[in-house]
């Protein structure tokens, strides 16, 4: 998860606005993941981590199935657009970015009558993220049958090894199958 926020983090700052939605909407399905007993499938579940861990600050105007179809468009298209959106069962989002002002992009969506649009901070998302991630894992350490589950959980992420590592296996799986024939 370390590896995600940096690369989040240097998305965000060289402008790379798609990619670091991309890793961001990603983040949240991880977390979600992390305890299957969420939710039956992966919209429910990144629905309700969202409802638990990020939506109660009230720093976001949207609901879980906005950001569940936002996950949806950006992750599958780089669109702003879901089948969820344009079914009428969530709003469009809309993102400002850098120093770009949530009140003037909302305003603008206003003129332009985009009623069926919801706008936030990509900056203020991606905080609300870490600050749910932190408020999840701190619930979760405090529980150990779920730090348990949890910890199962995660360890079957896939891992990046060297090339030495996996050598270095393969060289002690030899020497251990040429001793036990």
């Amino acid at each position: 998860m370390i590896d995600l926020h940096d690369a989040i983090e240097e998305s965000y700052a060289k402008a790379r606005y798609i990619p670091c939605l991309v890793l961001l909407y990603s983040g949240i399905d991880v977390a979600a993941s992390l305890e299957p007993n969420l939710g039956n499938g992966v919209g429910d579940r990144f629905k309700r981590w969202v409802d638990r861990y990020m939506l109660k600050s009230g720093s976001l105007k949207c609901t879980a199935t906005d950001l569940y179809a936002a996950r949806c468009a950006v992750v599958h298209t780089f669109t702003p657009e879901s089948d969820l959106s344009k079914g009428g069962k969530a709003r469009v989002m809309g993102y400002a970015f850098g120093v770009a002002e949530l009140d003037k992009l909302n305003k603008a969506s206003d003129m332009a009558g985009q009623s069926r649009q919801v706008n936030v901070h990509a900056r203020v998302l991606i905080d609300v993220f870490y600050d749910g991630f932190r408020t999840y894992f701190e619930e979760v350490r405090g529980d150990k049958v779920r730090f348990q589950e949890i910890q199962r959980t995660a360890g079957l992420w896939s891992v990046s090894m060297s090339p030495k590592t996996i050598d270095d296996y393969l060289e002690i799986e030899r020497r251990l199958s040429s001793q036990n024939p």
